[in-house]
Order: C-alpha cells, then sequence, then structure tokens
C-alpha cells in the first residue's frame, strides 16, 4: 500500500497598478466691490504668473485660472474711476499630479465718491459715504471734512471728491502698510483733486475702537502716501475721542491717505487635515465640512462682518475591484497674534483660520485589499 501526498504553494495575485486619473486644479479670483449689493461691471485682471503676465477683462466677477505653476502669482484689479487692489498669492502644487488643487483670492474695487462742489470763500463740508452694508467696510458712519474759509486760495469754487476705502483695497498685507513700522493699516481716505489748503482742513471719522484697545493703549496716525499707497513718510497724529468712538486730523494737502493703528498681527502658516477611507472594492462618498473664523477684535478693525471662514467640498471616487480608495484633505491654514506693536501686550489670538473658504488639497490613494495578496498600487502618492 503506497501512501501518495501532492502538494502546491499558491502564489499571491499580481494585478496591475490602477491608475488613476490627473486631479483637477483651480485658483479663483472673485473681485466685487466694496459697496455691498453693488456689481462693478467691466473691469481689468493683470496677473503675473510664475511663467507669464497677462491682462484680461473678465465678463464676471469671478475669474478661475485652471492651468497653474507653483510660485508666486500677483493679482492686480483696475477700472477707471474706482481704486483697485493688488494681492499676491503664493501657489503650492502637490507633487503628486493625481491630487486635487484649490485656492481663492479676494480682490476689491472702491468706486471713487462724485465730487462735491465747494465755494472756495466761504467753505463747507464734504462728506465721505461709508463703504460696505450696515457695519462693514468702513462702518456704519459717514466721514466729514470740515474746509474753513479761504482755505482753497483760488477764486471761485472747486470740486472735491472725498472717498472712504476699506483696508482689503488698499493693502495685500495683513502687517499693514509699507514703509511704516507703527503698525497695521485699517482704513484710508482719497481726496482728489490734488491741491494744497492754505489753511488746515478737519476731518472726522468713525473710529470704533472697542474698551480693550482703548485699554491696551492703541493709538494711531494718518499716513501721506502716493497713488500706489507706499507711505512717503509724512504723517499727523489722530485725536481719538474718550469712548473710541470717532478720529479726529487735520491735512494741509489733498491726496491718499491710510491710517495705521500701533498693534500687530503676526501671522503663521499652519494646516488642518482629515483621512477619509473606504471599504474594499467600495466607493468614497464623503462630505467635509471644517470652519474657523477671526476673533473680534481683528474682525472689527479689519470690517471682517462674518469671520467665519468654512471650506466645504464632497469627495466622490468610484469603487475600483480589489481596492480600497483614500483620500487626505488638507487646508491651509493660518494662526496670528494680535498684541500692541510697541509694548507686546497681546490683545487676542485664534489659531487655524481656513486660508480661504476655496482653499485645499486632496491626495487619492488606492491599496490593494483582496485578501489573496498583492501589493499597494502606488497610484496616489
Amino acid at each position: 500500500l503506497f501512501l501518495v501526498q501532492c502538494s502546491k504553494s499558491v502564489e499571491p495575485i499580481d494585478r496591475d497598478d490602477l491608475v488613476l486619473p490627473d486631479g483637477d486644479r483651480e485658483l479663483v479670483i472673485n473681485t466685487s466691490n466694496s459697496n455691498a449689493g453693488e456689481t462693478i461691471g467691466n473691469y481689468q485682471l493683470e496677473i503675473q504668473s510664475p511663467t507669464d503676465t497677462q491682462t484680461l477683462s473678465p465678463t464676471s466677477e469671478t475669474h478661475t485660472l485652471t492651468e497653474l505653476s507653483t510660485g508666486l502669482y500677483t493679482i492686480t484689479s483696475s477700472k477707471d474711476g474706482f481704486i483697485g487692489q493688488t494681492v499676491e498669492f503664493n501657489v503650492i502644487l502637490p507633487a503628486d499630479p493625481t491630487s486635487d488643487y484649490s485656492a481663492g483670492v479676494q480682490l476689491l474695487l472702491t468706486e471713487l465718491s462724485p465730487p462735491v462742489e465747494i465755494d472756495n470763500d466761504t467753505g463747507g463740508e464734504v462728506e465721505a459715504a461709508p463703504i460696505g452694508d450696515g457695519s462693514s467696510g468702513t462702518g456704519s458712519t459717514s466721514a466729514t471734512m470740515t474746509i474753513p474759509p479761504d482755505a482753497i486760495t483760488e477764486a471761485g469754487t472747486t470740486s472735491i471728491s472725498f472717498t472712504q476705502i476699506p483696508p482689503g483695497s488698499t493693502t495685500s498685507s495683513p502687517a499693514g502698510l509699507k514703509s511704516t513700522d507703527f503698525g497695521t493699516k485699517t482704513t484710508g481716505f482719497v481726496i482728489l483733486p490734488i491741491m494744497d489748503f492754505a489753511t488746515p482742513v478737519s476731518i472726522t471719522f468713525a473710529l470704533d475702537f472697542s474698551p480693550t484697545l482703548i485699554a491696551s493703549g492703541i493709538s494711531a496716525r494718518l499716513y501721506a502716501c502716493d497713488s500706489d499707497w507706499n507711505a512717503t513718510g509724512e504723517y499727523v497724529d489722530i485725536t481719538i475721542s474718550p469712548d473710541g468712538a470717532t478720529g479726529t486730523f487735520e491735512i494741509t494737502h489733498t491726496g491718499y491717505w491710510a491710517v495705521v493703528e500701533s498693534w500687530e498681527a503676526i501671522f503663521s502658516d499652519d494646516t488642518y487635515s482629515q483621512t477619509y477611507t473606504s471599504g474594499c472594492s467600495e466607493a468614497l462618498n464623503e462630505n467635509f465640512t471644517y470652519s474657523r473664523g477671526f476673533g473680534p477684535e481683528y474682525s472689527n478693525r479689519m470690517h471682517i462682518v462674518n469671520s467665519t471662514i468654512t471650506v466645504t467640498t464632497t469627495i466622490q471616487e468610484p469603487a475600483a475591484q480589489w481596492y480600497t480608495r483614500t483620500a487626505t484633505i488638507t487646508v491651509p491654514t493660518r494662526n496670528y497674534i494680535m498684541r500692541n506693536k510697541a509694548s507686546s501686550q497681546l490683545i487676542e489670538s485664534v489659531d487655524d483660520i481656513p486660508q480661504s473658504a476655496l482653499s485645499y488639497s486632496i491626495i487619492f490613494d488606492a491599496t490593494d485589499c483582496h485578501d489573496s495578496g498583492g501589493h499597494d498600487s502606488g497610484g496616489g502618492i
């Protein structure tokens, strides 16, 4: 009697890698009128990218760039009769071409106020309407310019345009106005045409300093600027009312003027990430939401009405037989410390604020999950 035993080892099944498609890449540029609810019509964008410079005339307030390169983008909005804005944005594309990348920037255009005719002999008042809706923009109170008799020496009348400028339309940096080390630029004024006054002209505007800012010893100055909002070195101190509600100053000529306050916001970069994983051979279908906002002090000084920034998107990837699908979404965020620039006294601090509602990247992966063996697809990272 012979007993025969046969054996055969089973090798792992070696499947081809799952090929993942190239991801979507976009930079969304939103340009709006600082007067809430008003459209801006035809306007221009100049976009300097790492590879070229282009000038566009978008047909809507949103323009999307889909051909992106890693590097610095400088974007300028402009329109006749408006004060434009320049912002700089650093695009950092994920290394893997299968990942998604989305980012957004916001630009403002501020319409110059219509001129008001002043009798040069008797003088008069010119008001700059508030920018924004209600408490947004430059507040709900007009700024008032009081021109004394004979401050304009020429005979007859003079038409003067007096416009308030919100923070976002005159500076691209949260650190404040270029060429000054006093603090942070919060708002500004444009007074045209360019002229000198024989006697000082007084301007009163809504400052809205909180009790916290007053207790922190924050002061304010008005800096003269060129038309590109670079400080010329000339400034005057602003007189703050005891309750912090208003600021008053005197100027001897028209032009571009920036309000700078003696606090600073020190920003640092951070990220928030979340990973989603499907079951084996199953689709990935997830809704992602992340919200965070600026604190009340910074929001008030920079005239941010709704400080909460919410990033929301849907992650949908089809099922792949024998594979587990994975998606890691990362939101670029910012931390800041708001403090008195001279004394370093802390006013406020907040961490992990999304860079914008449209800013995130998603890295996809697929892993062989069948129990007969195999290997990582390598298709994601």
